[in-house]
């Protein structure tokens, strides 16, 4: 328009900064919120992997059932009691 371009930018002023502050909270808000869900999930997943790795007990289990021998019946001794 017949004037030459503006070389410095000015600082962002009161008004900007004042309309800038809540979406910089809210920024900081989510970020923290982002934060915890990302170490949720780490944790998690090295959970799994540590789940991975370990037998479950369940199984264990289960297949001590099928492999214990059978128990044995107890028997009373033979007149003992009789005897008094």
């Amino acid at each position: 328009m017949g004037k030459e371009a503006v070389q410095e930018a000015k600082a962002p002023g009161k008004l900007a900064k004042t309309v800038q502050a809540p979406y910089r909270a809210e920024r900081a808000c989510f970020l923290a919120a982002r934060n915890s869900l990302d170490k949720a999930v780490a944790s998690l997943e090295r959970l799994e992997r540590t789940a991975e790795r370990q037998p479950s007990i369940l199984k264990t289990m289960q297949e001590h059932k099928k492999t214990s021998p059978p128990k044995k019946e107890k028997t009373a001794p033979a007149a003992v009691h009789d005897e008094r």
